[in-house]
């Protein structure tokens, strides 16, 4: 290769590094834009919490609007309080999910199943997107579905990833979701890993309809887990289930599952 030649080759390399650079940049930039937005959304959503709060002992609450280590005392108005709020801003809100220490602890929205993939509460577009029920769920169901993203930055389900340690499963197995009329308190009794393009693997958007179906259903998750507590669950119990991507490949799903304690 002549000298001429050679330059015109170093050149073109030297561009197109260049230009990856940039869309580096772009795209870097993009994501912590789209992280500072959603960590101003957790500001306004804590604000907005606290104003319909009264925590124990007086201390203060840090992060988003669930205590880590007091328990909140929330009256049936302020709970109704709060729920018209942030109906009047997003008519999509279903509940409220707080997950103990995982840092999980936001608003539950629901339209159809690729909306809020890519939006965010107040509808914007964003990488985060939003935690959000299954379109084929309704609140009052045997199986509640609900979607979000493993964040690399830990917001949304990057949580989740904590309860493939057996010693952090033993000590955290609290979920509450708060609805206009109350709280509701779940017990996680189950994780497992899904390969969705294994043949046969566990179909766990398919939201049962009948008692048979059910039954079904949680045969299929105890099959799939690699933890599961079958002391904790009974036929007839409502059954909370949490699903984020897992990062052995595109098409795997981390899930934990939960009881409802009456």
């Amino acid at each position: 290769m002549g000298k001429k030649n050679k330059i015109v080759v170093f050149s073109w390399i030297a561009f197109f590094s260049v230009i990856a650079l940039i869309l580096s940049g772009c795209m870097l930039w993009g994501y912590y834009s789209d992280y500072r937005a959603e960590k101003a959304l957790e500001k306004e959503f804590s604000q907005m919490r606290s104003n319909a709060v009264t925590v124990e002992a007086g201390a203060a609450v840090e992060g988003t609007g669930a205590s880590k280590d007091l328990k909140e005392e929330r009256t049936a108005e302020e709970m109704r309080s709060f729920y018209n709020k942030m109906k009047e801003q997003n008519e999509d809100y279903v509940c409220w999910l707080t997950v103990k220490d995982t840092g999980i602890d936001y608003p539950v929205l629901q339209r159809d199943n690729s909306f809020y993939l890519n939006h965010n509460f107040k509808m914007e577009e964003s990488r985060h997107g939003s935690v959000f029920a299954d379109e084929n769920c309704n609140a009052d169901g045997q199986i509640l579905l609900l979607h979000g993203h493993h964040m690399k930055d830990g917001t949304m389900f990057g949580g989740l990833k904590q309860y493939k340690d057996k010693d952090w499963r033993k000590t955290h197995r609290e979920i509450v979701l708060e609805f206009a009329d109350g709280q509701r308190e779940y017990r996680i009794f189950a994780a497992a890993l899904v390969d969705l393009t294994e043949e046969g693997s566990f179909a766990f958007e398919d939201i049962p309809e009948t008692e048979e179906a059910m039954g079904l259903y949680m045969e299929g998750l105890e099959d799939a887990a690699f933890w599961f507590d079958e002391d904790a669950v009974s036929e007839e119990a409502a059954v909370l289930v949490l699903s984020t991507c897992e990062y052995g490949s595109a098409d795997q799903r981390l899930l934990v599952a939960a009881v409802r304690r009456e």
